[in-house]
């Protein structure tokens, strides 16, 4: 049988890390064999038997709520087209060592900007709406999280950089909202978070506005010209992100779907 043997520890602490996953995959193809690694008490890991080849090997996170470490493939590339090819041509190939770092956490609360208590204005009523985390020189989306019953929210596992954070409205009425301000992606009052590995902010809170305007319309099969149900029609700012949204033949009153007339 061949292996690929290493180790996995925390990059600051040399701390083992156990509860992430371990895999070989194919160095051109991105294919995952099976077995998964085993990794013992001291963060070290056996991951095979493997047939002779060429391999990248990853680290996966995520799949436990409670890890914080970034999913990245040996010798700390995040790309699986950066990643090293490792030549498994003997029985056993050594010293795969992985370093892990902790991703940046941006948390906080949502809050409805009358000052009224979270709970006493509906809670639930804001219960799931998203919460997108974007990058802010590029604009793209870097991680999303959804908001709790108590208006909590908590975006983890970001790499180091610059972050704008946005409540996307759900179709209730509330507006698109940034965290420090503002319902589009270049308004001057968004705040701007910049994080490291590791980092984690006190609680950050987005005071949501109710929306003042409303696009109406209907959509339709365009051979039939029969109205259609359960169609997502979103509305976009200058910059192509989402500010609001609707399905058509939702009732917002009673959050059902209804059939189209």
């Amino acid at each position: 049988p061949n292996f690929i043997v290493g180790t996995v520890v925390d990059a600051e602490t040399s701390v083992p890390v156990k509860d992430i996953t371990i895999v070989a995959v194919e160095d051109t193809s991105g294919f995952p064999w099976f077995p998964l690694a085993e990794i013992d008490s001291v963060g070290n890991f056996r991951l095979g038997p493997l047939p002779f080849g060429n391999y990248k090997v990853a680290a996966l996170t995520g799949f436990n709520g409670d890890v914080n470490y970034l999913s990245e493939y040996f010798n700390d590339q995040r790309s699986f087209y950066q990643a090293n090819v490792i030549n498994l041509d003997n029985s056993l190939v050594n010293n795969i060592d992985i370093q892990l770092d902790k991703g940046a956490v941006i948390q906080g609360f949502v809050d409805l900007s009358s000052g009224d208590d979270f709970l006493a204005a509906g809670g639930d009523t804001l219960d799931g709406m998203p919460v997108v985390a974007y990058d802010s020189q590029s604009g793209k989306v870097a991680s999303f999280d959804f908001v709790q019953f108590n208006g909590g929210w908590r975006i983890n596992r970001l790499l180091p950089g610059s972050y704008k954070v946005q409540v996307v409205p759900q179709p209730t009425g509330f507006a698109s909202t940034y965290l420090g301000g503002g319902d589009w992606f270049d308004d001057a009052s968004n705040a701007v978070v910049t994080l490291n590995y590791g980092d984690m902010t006190s609680d950050q809170i987005i005071e949501l506005e109710q929306a003042s305007g409303a696009i109406s319309g209907v959509v339709s099969d365009s051979l039939t010209g029969l109205p259609l149900s359960s169609i997502f029609v979103g509305a976009y700012d200058a910059s192509g992100h989402l500010v609001g949204y609707a399905l058509t033949d939702y009732d917002e009153l009673s959050g059902r779907q209804t059939s189209a007339a």
